[in-house]
């Protein structure tokens, strides 16, 4: 498992327009600036480890959520996929959705893995895949499940996920 402070150390070395926001034993907050393209844009990454009881639990309960600050993404809805396709929603920062980066059911994220080797350049495969999608409404990045559910199954599961994901990151708050 690599700690927060490792997770911040490979930052640094990796990407050092990344700045810590916040940093301790077990959360760790970042926020930078990249440029998969023509446009810029500033990222948040909020990363926070399971508490010593939840180690065996699956990985997508505690996985780096990455939430785009600025610019705002846009919505499209004559788009296929819906209006913002392959992100996931909580209460953290005003609603914003984070970036869908993997299957939450698969082993694509795990303790071990590195935010500087795999979730950011993810992360800046998703923005161009994203850029492409405003141009032509069509979603180039590949990904699955989103696009096979009908809008109340998406908000359904999306309710689910979001009651889940809150609840999980209050049980790591109070340990």
């Amino acid at each position: 498992m690599l700690m927060i402070e490792e997770q911040s150390r490979k930052l640094r070395e990796d990407f050092s327009q990344f700045k810590v926001i916040s940093l301790a034993e077990k959360r760790g907050i970042w926020e930078g600036q990249v440029c998969p393209s023509d446009c810029s844009y500033t990222l948040r990454i909020d990363y926070e480890l399971p508490p010593h009881f939840a180690l065996r639990s699956p990985t997508w309960n505690y996985y780096p959520r990455v939430y785009v600050i600025s610019p705002y993404l846009r919505r499209n809805y004559e788009a296929e996929l819906g209006p913002l396709p392959h992100v996931w929603y909580d209460k953290k920062y005003q609603g914003q959705p984070n970036l869908c980066l993997f299957h939450p059911n698969k082993t694509e994220w795990g303790y071990s893995s590195s935010i500087a080797e795999t979730t950011l350049p993810d992360a800046c495969e998703w923005l161009n895949s994203y850029e492409l999608w405003l141009a032509d409404g069509h979603w180039y990045g590949g990904g699955e499940g989103h696009e096979q559910l009908t809008g109340k199954e998406e908000h359904d599961l999306q309710k689910i996920r979001r009651h889940a994901l809150s609840g999980a990151s209050e049980i790591a708050m109070a340990c």
